[in-house]
């Protein structure tokens, strides 16, 4: 199947409230050179996210980031398996991807929030909005910017 008990473990332990024990594995799985699946990420991403640690949570989205395609995947095996994303999780993806100079990406992703319900935040929108600017993508961002006047 291609899990590993260290997948297992992971998930067991971010919804219980131990998010640092599963994180401190993670590092030392990926040491010895064990490879986690989307969900596991998008595990350790969400509760990141949830318990307040924004930041924490885009720290460990660019220690991934040489693999950002990974981050589609990741939303769409999570949706997939009926554990949608929610609006912290798409912000944090989308900082990730604009900080990263993604903006195709980021813009793909937005409207890929757009379509399967989840409605963005004035966070979210300043993200996006933030990312394209610092893109050179000015006309792009008045689009944006005219649809949530």
């Amino acid at each position: 199947m291609g899990y590993h008990p260290n997948n297992t473990l992971i998930r067991g332990l971010c919804p219980r409230g131990k998010l640092r024990k599963a994180l401190h594995f993670h590092d030392d799985a990926m040491a010895q050179g064990f490879r986690f699946d989307q969900v596991t990420y998008g595990k350790l991403v969400n509760g990141l996210c949830k318990t307040g640690e924004t930041k924490a949570g885009l720290e460990f989205l660019k220690k991934i980031e040489g693999r950002i395609d990974y981050v589609w995947d990741l939303v769409d095996e999570m949706h997939n398996r009926g554990q949608p994303v929610n609006i912290i999780t798409y912000s944090s993806l989308l900082d990730a991807l604009c900080k990263n100079c993604h903006l195709e990406r980021a813009i793909a992703l937005f409207k890929n929030m757009i379509n399967r319900g989840i409605k963005p935040d004035k966070y979210t929108y300043t993200i996006i909005v933030d990312g394209l600017c610092k893109g050179g993508r000015l006309k792009t961002t008045r689009a944006f910017s005219a649809s949530f006047d």
